[in-house]
């Protein structure tokens, strides 16, 4: 792109949680367009906390520990009285970089993370996850995350046990006014982080709101969601390289194309 402000005129849906969405939102606006912020996740600690605290306390009798998210650290800091203090023989995998760099925060060092794409199917093919036959696994996760990881590490004869340190909820909108704002000004694209995310979109929007919606672009970070995205209806479905936000931003620039600018809205 030639212009300094590339986005100019551009509304993006940013759906990530409110603490998570401050760095693309940055990007976004940055090159001349509009973030909107709307979350349709939000992250809430577990109801029985005194539990989760005993539970990761295990981490001692463990030989991998599996952080899947940056809330997974966050959240398990907070049960252990914000100090992650993991045993030294304990070996720590992350799910991509910015749950990698969550942990450096923490004085954790020696994470075994991923390259190129960050989800659980890229995490079980490295050469480490290949032999965990009688190795001892605490997955530290949301509740009722994707049972993928652990059910392939047990499969492959490893002793996988969880710590589900947060709670996913879907957030309470007065969605009308939402909609009359976005078809009278436009939205350009819109993004989803996970599975999750998008189902909550859309059962937020409505069978009224999805008529619209799946005739914006979306953006999406694995194929999975993309597949759930296209037998839902939408009709234009961008895959992002990895979660990160610079790889959504460079998603969305490949997207708005001088030439191509502005062909998706009414305005």
């Amino acid at each position: 792109m030639g212009t300094s402000k590339p986005f100019a005129g551009v509304s993006v849906m940013v759906t990530r949680p409110v603490h998570q969405a401050a760095g693309l939102c940055h990007l976004i606006e940055k090159g001349g367009g509009t973030a909107l912020r709307f979350p349709t996740l939000e992250i809430e600690p577990p109801k029985d906390l005194d539990h989760v605290s005993k539970v990761l306390r295990s981490m001692y009798q463990v030989d991998w520990l599996v952080f899947v998210s940056v809330n997974a650290v966050y959240y398990a800091q907070k049960a252990c009285d914000n100090r992650l203090n993991i045993p030294r023989h304990v070996k720590v995998a992350a799910m991509g970089r910015a749950t990698e760099r969550a942990l450096l925060d923490c004085g954790i060092k020696g994470i075994v993370v991923p390259e190129g794409r960050y989800d659980t199917e890229a995490l079980l093919g490295l050469a480490e996850m290949g032999h965990v036959a009688g190795l001892r696994f605490l997955i530290v996760r949301g509740q009722g995350g994707r049972p993928l990881l652990g059910d392939t590490l047990t499969q492959r004869g490893a002793d996988v046990g969880y710590a589900e340190v947060y709670r996913r909820c879907c957030p309470s909108v007065d969605i009308e006014s939402h909609l009359e704002q976005w078809q009278r000004y436009g939205v350009d694209a819109v993004t989803a982080f996970s599975g999750e995310s998008l189902r909550n979109l859309m059962m937020i929007l409505g069978r009224h709101g999805m008529e619209w919606a799946v005739c914006v672009p979306l953006i999406v970070i694995s194929e999975r969601v993309a597949g759930q995205a296209k037998a839902n209806g939408f009709k234009k479905v961008v895959l992002a390289e990895n979660a990160s936000d610079s790889a959504l931003f460079a998603a969305l620039s490949d997207l708005f194309d001088p030439e191509q600018h502005g062909i998706f809205d009414d305005r």
